[in-house]
């Protein structure tokens, strides 16, 4: 079989068949087969985070040592060490790992490419600006801290971490279960259209045009409730992964952004990504805050910030095509992908911009009192129209290039059509 982060195909065999006539006027017999989650998948997927947790603990104790423990941050010290060896070690050490171990699956490459080093690249920062965790005493606190994938959960007297009982083990599985049911049902029906455009639409993904057809939109909010999926399912199986080996109790990452925001500084500060987002709160916006004294340029430095970070991410996913390489010339073959980039930047941009209005105009009395007379369900599709118009410039990269998807397609329960 072929090894997990070697694959760029759906490699399960299926667990059972079946046929289906979509048309009686024209009875062609269409196969399908009920893939169920592949184990080795998710075995190979945590094996692999372990591993970069003990690299991230060896940089997190180099920089106790250097800066937690002597408090040295806001120094000469700090900064030599934070952006001279820390910072750059892990911007190129996951290309450099990827080239070296021949990843070719994509979800495998955003894993290396996106939780441990971005997490670590705003820790180390965070550290040396001097917003390290209050309840850090010990190396044995800050290594475990600097080196967790998952926040956990913390009693706010005491500091100290919480117990996860069995009980709540057993929930995150039922969970996991049921999102990944629910993800693999949803990416089951996008699979069969080209750029899982279920609406279709231009051929030119960034044509003017596009902003004027209700199927951009269509397309952008299915494409924004799979990526809400999937991060919701891996973050899940993370949890139950941690939950179960630790013992301890994690804060939630994912909290129905889509479903439940009630403004955009809800969707992005209390329930999209909050891994991420506590990141970047204490690498980036409280620094910026602290030396400009101006939460709005802190907001806009941290979208900016944002948007650079996942612009990077497509360089780390994209860059290394060795599997799709012609094996005589060694020329890049046409299903070789090369994303636009900068248009991450933009969306994050406009998200700051909202963001920013609502920081102006939000704490009005007539927008609050709006607030409050305003349906949730209401507030929460004005919330998603306002992020919509510039969503494809953030997704295109996944959904163009035509193997994102189907490389996660191991990790869930699906059903696929054979001939």
């Amino acid at each position: 079989m072929i090894l997990p982060h070697l694959a760029e195909a759906d490699y399960r065999e299926p667990l059972f068949t079946f046929n289906f006539d979509w048309n009686d006027d024209k009875p062609d017999q269409y196969e399908y087969g009920f893939y169920f989650i592949s184990p080795i998948f998710w075995i190979s997927l945590i094996g692999m985070i372990l591993l970069e947790s003990c690299i991230a603990a060896l940089t997190g104790l180099l920089l106790y040592k250097i800066i937690v423990e002597p408090k040295r941050s806001d120094t000469t010290a700090a900064m030599l060490v934070g952006w001279g060896i820390i910072i750059p070690f892990w911007i190129f050490y996951p290309v450099v790992l990827i080239h070296l171990l021949d990843i070719r699956n994509a979800i495998f490459k955003f894993v290396l490419g996106c939780i441990y080093p971005v997490l670590c690249i705003f820790r180390t920062t965070e550290c040396m600006y001097g917003f390290t965790p209050t309840w850090i005493r010990s190396s044995t606190d800050y290594v475990s801290y600097y080196a967790s994938i998952l926040l956990f959960a913390r009693d706010p007297q005491t500091q100290q971490l919480i117990p996860c009982p069995l009980s709540s083990v057993l929930k995150h599985l039922i969970n996991f279960i049921i999102f990944a049911f629910v993800t693999g049902i949803l990416q089951s029906m996008l699979t069969p259209y080209p750029s899982q455009a279920v609406f279709g639409g231009a051929e030119d993904w960034y044509a003017s045009d596009r902003f004027w057809t209700w199927q951009l939109y269509a397309n952008s909010l299915l494409h924004a409730i799979l990526f809400q999926m999937y991060l919701t399912t891996y973050c899940e199986g993370l949890t139950l992964a941690f939950t179960g080996l630790s013992g301890y109790q994690t804060m939630p990452v994912m909290l129905n952004p889509l479903l439940k925001s009630q403004s955009p500084l809800d969707f992005w500060g209390r329930r999209w990504n909050l891994l991420v987002h506590h990141a970047l709160k204490n690498g980036v916006f409280r620094p910026v805050r602290k030396y400009l004294y101006s939460t709005s340029v802190a907001v806009v430095v941290t979208f900016l910030a944002s948007g650079v970070f996942h612009e990077w991410l497509l360089w780390a996913i994209f860059t290394n095509t060795r599997g799709q390489l012609d094996p005589i010339t060694g020329i890049c073959v046409s299903s070789c992908y090369h994303p636009t980039y900068g248009t991450s930047i933009l969306f994050f941009v406009w998200q700051a911009f909202l963001i920013a209005i609502e920081l102006m105009v939000g704490r009005t009395a007539f927008f609050r009192h709006l607030g409050k007379r305003l349906p949730q369900t209401i507030k929460t599709s004005l919330i998603v129209a306002a992020g919509l118009p510039i969503a494809h410039f953030f997704m295109e990269p996944y959904f163009r290039c035509g193997f994102f998807f189907l490389h996660a397609q191991p990790g869930l329960p699906m059903i696929l059509k054979i001939n």
